[in-house]
């Protein structure tokens, strides 16, 4: 009776404690678009890595590009987002914003790529062996984001010009419907979209996948208003993400259960091809 008496006042005890730890946290507001290479945001959530490091953090519904998300931080929505090539038109066009740290990227090499992909219709005659059989295709990017450079890297050592493909400008998650009605010949995406589609599109296939053609290279990105306040945020914040990143290479069956939470349709064998 005595030790569950004890027992009764300790949890008693406790739950106040708790309660107040709670009340600690440092509220964030994130955003991340829907890919495979941004699961660290989510993963640290869901791992209990932001609690660990003093914050509340909440994730806005995936954005279908950097360019949504971008448009969501400046007006407030979010207070920080992931992003990689949109940034640099926003920067060009006045957005004052803070690299914080990068999600992605390689250090070691200037190509870094392997996460995207050209994917074809059958019958496009589309040739990975002859990029110049793109002359004339119907290809969808999404405008001012990495895919889109990746395309015009392609079309470049194809050795075409810029108007001698018929670019669409398509967010990422409608290109395997494109692709499926014939709307499109090919399209250019980020992982997990060009396995989506090999698997959803009969006969559809990857013409080329990476080849060093850019430097995939994504950031946290914040407003820098935001970022002079918010110092010691961000310190914990960036722990919690590379806590996070270090989980989901230890873990990446794990880690492609996370994505088939986060990126909506996402079968699970799917997300584990792309991890």
């Amino acid at each position: 009776m005595i030790r569950r008496l004890t027992l009764a006042v300790a949890l008693a005890l406790a739950a106040p404690v708790a309660a107040g730890a709670q009340d600690d946290l440092i509220e964030l507001n994130a955003g991340m678009v829907s890919g495979i290479d941004q699961l660290g945001l989510p993963i640290a959530l869901e791992q209990g890595f932001f609690e660990k490091h003093g914050l509340d953090v909440t994730i806005a519904n995936p954005y279908a590009t950097g360019v949504d998300s971008l448009n969501a931080l400046q007006a407030g929505e979010v207070d920080t987002v992931q992003v990689g090539v949109p940034m640099i038109g926003a920067v060009v066009r006045g957005m004052d914003l803070v690299a914080l740290g990068n999600y992605s990227g390689n250090a070691a090499q200037l190509g870094s790529d392997t996460t995207m992909a050209l994917v074809a219709r059958e019958g496009s005659g589309i040739n990975g062996e002859d990029l110049s059989t793109l002359k004339g295709k119907k290809v969808a990017a999404s405008f001012g984001t990495i895919n889109h450079l990746y395309v015009l890297a392609l079309i470049e050592a194809a050795g075409l010009g810029v108007d001698e493909v018929e670019l669409v400008n398509t967010p990422p998650p409608d290109m395997t419907v494109a692709l499926l009605s014939g709307g499109i010949d090919a399209f250019v995406g980020w992982d997990p979209w060009p396995i989506v589609a090999q698997k959803d599109v009969p006969g559809a296939y990857q013409v080329v996948r990476g080849g060093n053609y850019i430097s995939y290279v994504g950031f946290n990105v914040s407003m820098r208003d935001w970022v002079a306040e918010n110092g010691e945020t961000v310190d914990k914040y960036l722990a919690a993400l590379s806590e996070a990143d270090q989980w989901m290479r230890a873990n990446p069956k794990d880690a492609a259960q996370v994505a088939t939470r986060w990126i909506p349709g996402l079968d699970p064998a799917v997300a584990e091809e792309a991890m």
